[in-house]
């Protein structure tokens, strides 16, 4: 099957890739796959889940399941829940021409000793196959900050 990709890398990021989802309609069997280049494992870094969809998106959120695989053959699992929309239905993110894009931070995210090549694979959760609406998907990673921010 080909996979449309398209990433779009500023200075801050060290990656940003996001894969189009087959007729906008996310079956449980497609999950996309995203390889990078951990370069320096010394700091943190910030995990975003980018989401394109359309407003006939029938949800406010969208579970993910990320299956993050190590240079050194482990895999970590870690399911998120990207919120679309606030509870009185405005979609959250940018919009044009009814198409929206969220860009949801998920967590700071260490990659422990080990520099090298990962694999992050996103699995959709929701309760229904094909889920309708999705355009894409990806993720975005760029350095994290060392410090936490006391509230």
């Amino acid at each position: 099957m080909f996979v449309k990709t398209f990433s779009a890398c500023t200075p801050n990021e060290i990656y940003d890739k996001n894969t189009i989802v087959p007729g906008y309609n996310w079956d449980y069997n497609f999950k996309p796959n995203f390889v990078f280049e951990v370069p320096d494992t010394s700091k943190p870094y910030r995990l975003y889940i980018n989401v394109r969809h359309l407003e006939a998106y029938p949800y406010m959120n969208l579970y993910v399941w990320l299956h993050i695989l190590t240079p050194e053959g482990k895999v970590l699992h870690r399911r998120e829940n990207v919120l679309l929309a606030e509870p009185s239905g405005k979609w959250l993110g940018e919009g044009l021409n009814g198409v929206w894009m969220m860009h949801q931070w998920c967590h700071d995210i260490s990659f422990g000793k080990v520099a090298g090549r990962y694999q992050i694979s996103i699995e959709q959760d929701m309760r229904v196959s094909p889920l309708p609406a999705v355009m894409s998907v990806g993720i975005r990673l760029e350095p994290g900050s060392p410090y936490k921010v006391k509230k």
